[in-house]
């Protein structure tokens, strides 16, 4: 998954440009969203292979957003193989085949290609802040589709015509090749090159194939697996002028790693069968894993919760260089909502994406059973969004675990009503049905979905929890008028959106 091997060259060809814009390959993964599968037709056999990388772009305020960056875009797969034998009778395979080029030994499968800025609201927002721009980079979207119907074309034949390479002479590398252009203010043409080793953008599961006929055969409405989602979570330090990944031994508390551990523990004394995903930058992935195995080790409650009620946790690596996180806004939290989504939508019926101090609480006490309710009827919303409350606890101190624990529940049992009314109110996460999910974009989402009855943002409506029954709360270290678990008679503020709208054997650790 690592994507260090992967390159970006931007170049102004035929022009005098000599202007300063870099690219960086960000990350990539073959593309599992039950949205986009559930599109094919039932009869499709094989289904073409689809990627979607992303590429940072630094500094981004000299883009023209009006330009179509797809125009242009080009894609394919080329399969390099040791012979030239190997390649002509690679080839004779792919006789019916059109779009499809020979080079020596090199095979490529060409493919239909499409690129996009990532969360346009977000880059119109980030884009004012001219102090920052001037060095940050922001990341935009490729997405590469082969032809369907051959299964020389599909994700699950060129992943495991990678893995083979070790004990196989006869390929030497498969990679992506991926570009596309785009325009500067200036009226520049740029063009944006970046490959991609197979490795990088393959998964766990990249049989395509099979998963669009489970979700088009589908008829079932029982929702059966469910994922909350948090990240990217990372320590970071001040270094001349510029924010870096920071070792984790600054935090022998484990940071922010803590406070989520806190809310997972919460959350494990009510909840079945749900997958926590923790996602962390991959220079950190190691030392995060300690800090995860160490605190999982120290709490026997909640081992025995997950053990008995089906929970696990999944930390999961970013594919993040440290040269891309260093430029990139927020981490690139913008993109690793898409990410998740492409790399693991395909594994759940609903998924979660939370901030770092946020957990969810229902009033009947199970908010797996809350929401596998709100989802049931496949014609209904495909996301709905959180009200939040905010909860002040003294983190980073050496009892604050104990501390959260005792006034969570205190919340839960009494005082429910007292924070709904009193606290800060402000419009939360979102939770949305990955049949109907395309993407995760902070505090809102990207769906197939087109009632507008469904859209986030409108009070009461149905895309709305009722806070009276499910709320996200947040247990932030940030000091406000409700310190968690008591009473304040303080009025609480008309609720606003987001800023942008806009027990170790079930611990498992997935670089992939």
């Amino acid at each position: 998954m690592e994507t260090r091997n992967a390159f970006v060259v931007v170049s102004a060809p035929n022009t005098s440009y000599n202007g300063r814009m870099q690219g960086f390959a960000f990350k990539g993964s073959v593309d599992r969203r039950p949205a986009i599968l559930r599109n094919f037709d039932p009869k499709t056999r094989f289904v073409g292979c689809r990627v979607v990388t992303y590429v940072v772009l630094h500094p981004f305020n000299i883009i023209d957003m009006s330009y179509d960056m797809s125009a242009h875009a080009r894609c394919s797969v080329c399969i390099r193989f040791s012979s030239l034998v190997y390649s002509k009778a690679f080839l004779r395979k792919l006789a019916n085949v059109s779009r499809v080029q020979l080079d020596g030994t090199e095979v490529c499968l060409l493919g239909r290609m499409s690129a996009f800025i990532v969360s346009r609201p977000q880059f119109f927002i980030e884009g004012r802040a001219l102090s920052r721009t001037r060095r940050a980079g922001f990341p935009a979207q490729q997405e590469c589709e082969l032809q369907s119907g051959v299964p020389l074309l599909t994700c699950e034949f060129l992943s495991q015509l990678s893995s083979n390479q070790s004990t196989n002479d006869d390929v030497e590398k498969i990679a992506l090749k991926m570009s596309f252009t785009v325009r500067t203010h200036s009226k520049h043409v740029l063009t944006v090159k970046s490959e991609w080793p197979w490795e990088s953008v393959a998964t766990h599961d990249d049989n395509l194939s099979r998963m669009a006929q489970t979700v088009v055969s589908r008829r079932s409405t029982r929702i059966q697996s469910l994922a909350v989602v948090y990240g990217p979570v990372w320590n970071q330090v001040r270094v001349s002028d510029q924010y870096v990944l920071g070792t984790m031994k600054d935090h022998p508390f484990g940071g922010y790693h803590r406070i989520i551990f806190s809310n997972i523990a919460y959350m494990s004394r009510f909840e079945k069968d749900c997958v926590f995903i923790v996602a962390v930058p991959l220079g950190q992935f190691h030392q995060a894993s300690h800090i995860w195995r160490r605190m999982l080790h120290e709490n026997d409650a909640l081992s025995k919760n997950f053990s008995n009620h089906g929970l696990s946790i999944k930390l999961v690596a970013i594919p993040e260089t440290a040269k891309v996180f260093e430029i990139t806004f927020q981490a690139g939290q913008n993109a690793f909502g898409h990410w998740i989504v492409n790399r693991y939508a395909g594994d759940f019926d609903i998924m979660v994406l939370l901030d770092a101090d946020a957990l969810l609480v229902s009033r009947e006490g199970s908010f797996v059973q809350s929401l596998s309710s709100s989802f049931s009827d496949m014609h209904t919303c495909g996301q709905r969004q959180f009200v939040l409350v905010e909860q002040h606890v003294r983190w980073f101190e050496k009892d604050s675990f104990h501390e959260a624990q005792s006034c969570l529940s205190k919340m839960h049992k009494s005082m429910w009503s007292q924070a709904v009314l009193n606290c800060n109110r402000a419009l939360g996460n979102v939770a949305a049905r990955t049949r109907d999910l395309l993407a995760f974009e902070i505090h809102d989402v990207v769906t197939v979905s087109r009632d507008i009855d469904c859209r986030l943002f409108r009070g009461k409506r149905r895309g709305l929890f009722d806070p009276k029954a499910l709320l996200e709360v947040h247990v932030s270290p940030k000091p406000n008028t409700c310190r968690c678990g008591e009473k304040t008679h303080a009025p609480a503020k008309t609720m606003i959106p987001h800023a942008l709208h806009l027990h170790i054997r079930n611990f498992f650790l997935n670089q992939h």
